[in-house]
């Protein structure tokens, strides 16, 4: 649930410039987003809660887009898995890039549920999902062709890092450290982070 809050400016910034957007769905669709905290705190959800009025097609596909969202965060990933491929080719842009980019996350996810032991120390790569985090690897890809300059660019490349590493794929792990430190000026503000991860991992 880490990424719970901010995802909330992308999401009202999105529906924001949608002009077919109707300004009564954008409110309802905004409240409709702050229940997803609920998957997060423990509280039982309401799905009676959800808004029952929304009829235009982007209010359709935001709203489809929250409820593959709450599956996610309540780490439903077949109803996360299923909701997310149904809107990669949203009309929505923004819609249409968060489904591409959300698709892998929950294959990863997914792929890493048994992957850590009591203490959070990561079990080794026979304890992970490998033909789920084969279709993260392969989604984080296809994001990256489409979406090359895309908002979450940036994080689906460093997920690809985890995908290799919870894989075990030490030489493809290497190769991408060793390309990144070679960009990575010595001094700069994005080498102490880079090393710490190299630390880490």
């Amino acid at each position: 649930c880490i990424s719970l809050a901010s995802g909330a400016q992308d999401f009202a910034a999105a529906m924001a410039a949608s002009r077919k957007l109707p300004a009564s769905e954008r409110t309802a669709l905004a409240e409709a987003r702050g229940l997803l905290v609920q998957q997060c705190n423990g509280t039982a959800f309401d799905a009676a809660a959800w808004p029952a009025t929304i009829e235009s097609k982007p209010g359709r596909e935001f709203l489809s887009y929250l409820r593959a969202a709450r599956a996610f965060y309540g780490e439903v990933w077949e109803d996360a898995r299923q909701g997310f491929a149904g809107l990669r080719k949203a009309r929505d842009p923004w819609v249409a890039e968060a489904a591409a980019y959300m698709l892998p996350r929950v294959e990863l996810n997914a792929a890493q549920a048994d992957s850590f032991d009591e203490w959070g120390s990561f079990a080794g790569p026979e304890k992970s999902d490998l033909a789920a985090l084969a279709r993260a690897r392969a989604g984080f890809e296809a994001y990256l062709k489409r979406f090359a300059g895309g908002r979450y660019a940036a994080s689906a490349r460093g997920l690809l890092r985890r995908v290799q590493w919870l894989s075990g794929d030490v030489a493809g792990l290497a190769r991408a450290y060793e390309r990144l430190l070679a960009a990575a000026p010595a001094g700069g503000p994005a080498a102490p982070a880079m090393i710490e991860e190299i630390d880490n991992k």
